[in-house]
C-alpha cells in the first residue's frame, strides 16, 4: 500500500477542496449568474490508467477546470465587451505530483464597429484543420508523451482527430472586418513563459547516443567520455523586445471556400540542440586520454508564411493548410566539429483532410487526415541521425458511432507511413446524465522500438474515467 507524506495528503486535500469548490460553483452558479450576470461553468474529472504490460496503475489523475464569464457594458462603459477567466489544476495520486492551481485563459474582449479586440492570456486558433494546424503559429504545443501513463498519447489521436491544444500566451489580438473578408493581427508579449522543454528521457537518450558514437569513432573506452551535463538547457530571451512575437492573417470567402494567407515572426516552440566535443590530451605524453562532450541548446526565432483553405462540398467538409518556415541561423549547427540534432534549413508543414457525418441523426462520423512534416518526427522534431533530417508522413483517422442516445463508440488512430508505427485509441463513452459521463478506453501504440510510436510501448494502457460538467 502506498504511504503518503504529510505534504502529499495536503496536496490531495487541496485538490478535494478545489473540486468541492467547483461543485459548489455548479450548484450556486445559476442563481449567482441571474443576479450578477456572471456565468460559472467547469468540469471535474478523474482518470485511472492501468498498464497492459503488467506494471499496475501508471496514472491516477484528478483534474478540474473552472471558468467565469461576464458581459461589459451599461453605465460607465463606452464600448461593449466581455470578460473571461478560467483556471485549472490536476494531481496524480500515483506519482504524487501535479499543479493544483494554474491560470488557463484570462482576457477581455472589446467590440468596436467593424473590429474586435482581445487583451490578455489567450489561445489564438487560426488553423482550418483538426488538432495540429501549421498556420496556428502563436500558441506553443505541449509534448503529448510527457504525461504519465496513457494520458499523454491519448492526446495524440482523440475523439476529434489530433486534439493537441496550444498553451495560452499573453497577447493582444485584433480582428478587423472589411467588406471583402477579415484581417487578424496578434502581438504576443512574452511567449517563452510557456517554453516547450525537451522531454528528459529524450535528452538522456541523445547524450547516451553521442557518448556511444564518440567511443566508436575515437576507439576509446566508455569511461573516457565525460558529459559536462546530463541534460540540455536553453534559456529564454531576457529582454521584452526579444520576447515579442507577431502574427497576421488575411481571409476571404470565394464560393464555398474560406481562404487565408498568414505570416509569423517569433520563436520556435522547441530549442535547437547540438553537442560540442573537447579532446582531453595528456600534457606529458601528448596522447588522447578522453573526450568531454558538452550538450547545448538555444531558442531561435523563425519566420513563417502559410496558406489555409476549407469548404463544405455536399455532405463533406474539406480542409488543407501548409506553412513554410525560415529559421534564423545558429552558427553552431553548421560547425562540422559539432554533433547536431537540429538544422538551419527551411522546412515545410502541411495538413490535408476531410470528414463526413452519416445518418439522419448524425450517429456515424468519419474523419481522415494526412500530415506532412519535413522537419522530422511529429513527437520530437530532432534529427537522431546527425546531419540527416527525414521528412515524415502520417495518416490520422477517427470513426465514431452513436448506436443510442447515451452510448458512443469511437476509434481514433495515427499511423506513421515512414516506419509503420501507430497508436490506436478505441473508446466507449456512456452518458450517465446530462452532466456526467463515464468512459473506458485503450491506448495501443505499436511498432519497433526505434520507430516514432513504437518507443511508446511502455504506455500501453487501459483507462477508465468519469467527468462531471456544469
Amino acid at each position: 500500500m502506498r504511504r503518503y507524506t504529510k505534504a502529499g495528503w495536503a496536496s490531495i486535500g487541496s485538490m478535494v477542496f478545489l473540486a468541492v469548490l467547483a461543485l459548489c460553483g455548479a450548484w450556486t452558479g445559476t442563481a449567482w449568474g441571474e443576479e450578477s450576470g456572471v456565468k460559472v461553468s467547469g468540469e471535474v474529472q478523474h482518470d485511472l490508467a492501468i498498464s497492459l504490460r503488467g506494471d499496475g496503475v501508471v496514472a491516477n489523475m484528478v483534474s478540474y477546470r473552472l471558468s467565469l464569464s461576464g458581459e461589459l457594458g451599461g453605465a460607465g462603459w463606452a464600448t461593449p465587451g466581455s470578460v473571461y477567466i478560467s483556471i485549472k489544476g490536476d494531481y496524480d495520486l500515483q506519482s504524487e505530483s501535479g499543479k493544483l492551481v494554474d491560470l488557463d485563459e484570462a482576457y477581455v474582449d472589446l467590440y468596436f464597429s467593424g473590429a474586435d479586440l482581445r487583451l490578455g492570456q489567450q489561445a489564438v486558433s487560426w488553423g482550418t484543420a483538426y488538432g495540429l494546424n501549421p498556420t496556428s503559429y502563436v500558441n506553443p504545443m505541449p509534448n503529448p508523451t510527457s504525461s504519465p501513463g496513457g494520458a499523454g498519447i491519448a492526446g495524440i489521436a482523440g475523439a476529434g482527430g489530433l486534439e493537441l491544444a496550444g498553451l495560452p500566451v499573453p497577447a493582444v489580438s485584433a480582428t478587423i472586418y472589411p467588406s471583402w473578408g477579415d484581417v487578424g493581427l496578434v502581438a504576443v508579449l512574452n511567449p517563452r513563459l510557456q517554453g516547450v522543454p525537451v522531454p528528459e528521457d529524450v535528452q538522456a537518450g541523445i547524450i547516451q547516443e553521442v557518448a556511444y558514437e564518440v567511443v566508436r569513432q575515437k576507439n576509446i573506452p566508455p569511461q573516457a567520455v565525460t558529459p559536462s551535463a546530463d541534460h540540455f538547457s536553453a534559456e529564454p530571451p531576457e529582454s521584452l523586445t526579444d520576447r515579442l512575437e507577431y502574427a497576421a492573417r488575411v481571409g476571404t470567402r470565394t464560393g464555398n471556400w474560406d481562404l487565408y494567407l498568414s505570416g509569423f515572426r517569433g520563436w520556435e516552440d522547441h530549442p535547437v540542440l547540438w553537442v560540442s566535443m573537447m579532446p582531453l590530451i595528456d600534457s606529458s605524453t601528448g596522447y588522447l586520454t578522453g573526450v568531454r562532450v558538452d550538450p547545448n541548446a538555444a531558442y531561435r526565432k523563425v519566420t513563417k508564411a502559410g496558406f489555409a483553405a476549407s469548404c463544405t462540398w455536399g455532405p463533406y467538409t474539406l480542409w488543407g493548410e501548409a506553412s513554410y518556415a525560415w529559421p534564423d541561423r545558429v552558427p553552431e549547427l553548421d560547425d562540422p566539429n559539432n554533433i547536431t540534432f537540429s538544422s538551419n534549413e527551411p522546412y515545410w508543414q502541411a495538413v490535408l483532410g476531410g470528414d463526413r457525418t452519416f445518418g439522419d441523426a448524425g450517429d456515424v462520423y468519419l474523419m481522415a487526415e494526412y500530415i506532412y512534416y519535413s522537419n522530422g518526427s511529429l513527437l520530437v522534431p530532432y534529427q537522431f541521425v546527425p546531419g540527416k533530417s527525414e521528412a515524415r508522413h502520417y495518416v490520422v483517422g477517427t470513426a465514431r458511432w452513436q448506436p443510442a442516445q447515451d452510448h458512443q463508440l469511437e476509434v481514433s488512430g495515427i499511423y506513421c507511413m515512414n516506419d509503420g508505427s501507430y497508436v490506436a485509441m478505441p473508446r466507449y463513452t456512456y452518458q450517465l446524465s446530462q452532466s456526467t459521463s463515464l468512459w473506458f478506453g485503450l491506448a495501443l501504440p505499436g511498432g519497433d522500438e526505434e520507430t516514432d510510436f513504437g518507443g511508446l510501448s511502455d504506455a500501453r494502457s487501459a483507462t477508465v474515467g468519469v467527468k462531471l460538467a456544469f
